[in-house]
């Protein structure tokens, strides 16, 4: 899903945030697209048990590509690590249409609910993270602490891009592609598995379009968001 995007819209990605390595090879994951309906929480489904074939060919996934890891993937994905769960889409919020302080209170608005969800599901499943299940992974970046699925920063990069790409569709190429970014990101990592971060891209589609809605029928207070001093804990 690497998208060659029109320069104009190139111009607008976070400018700390260097591209995805061109030879990177990732398999097609079943992640939302801007048309596609999200899930919540309690319509995830369960990760891969165990030893199963499914769990299988999560590992599997997970290593090629941390396989392929090289000295710019790994700068590429601290600064994911950094900067794809909040920072980052504050930032593109302020190149959105019309109101930018509103876009960025409702990507703040958006990211807070899929934080704290994700947390639920996290303590829910208790699934431990790749590194913790093989210890001979490194982690390129932040090391968490909490549980795997659903990924926390995929769940915010996915609730942002909808929420950015509803409120104005010409950031809707850049907002998605910076979502799939920031989601495979974690798998080369080593803090997540496939399955998490597709599960998460789900919560935080669904969470976005439940709130959007209720944006244009009037309902949401909004608040513009402090600007950030310290980066996010690694979810």
């Amino acid at each position: 899903m690497l998208l060659a995007l029109p320069s104009a819209a190139q111009a607008l990605r976070p400018p700390t945030i260097s591209a995805m390595p061109k030879g990177l090879v990732v398999p097609k994951l079943d992640f939302p697209t801007p048309t596609s309906p999200g899930r919540t929480l309690g319509k995830l489904g369960n990760p891969p048990a165990p030893n199963s074939a499914a769990q299988r060919r999560d590992e599997a996934v997970s290593r090629a590509l941390i396989d392929q890891r090289s000295v710019a993937g790994d700068e590429w994905a601290r600064a994911l690590d950094l900067q794809g769960s909040k920072h980052a889409w504050l930032a593109l919020a302020t190149h959105a249409a019309g109101d930018a302080a509103v876009a960025q209170a409702l990507v703040g608005k958006a990211m807070l609910a899929a934080g704290a969800q994700s947390g639920i599901g996290k303590k829910q499943w208790e699934r431990p993270r790749p590194f913790q299940l093989d210890p001979s992974i490194d982690v390129i970046g932040r090391v968490p602490k909490d549980e795997s699925y659903p990924s926390a920063h995929a769940a915010r990069a996915y609730a942002a891009a909808r929420v950015l790409a509803t409120y104005d569709p010409a950031l809707t190429e850049v907002a998605y592609q910076l979502a799939y970014e920031t989601s495979i990101s974690r798998i080369y990592a080593g803090v997540h598995f496939p399955t998490d971060v597709v599960a998460g891209a789900r919560l935080g589609t669904g969470l976005a379009d439940s709130l959007m809605e209720s944006f244009a029928k009037g309902e949401v207070e909004l608040a513009p968001p402090a600007a950030p001093t310290v980066a996010p804990a690694a979810a």
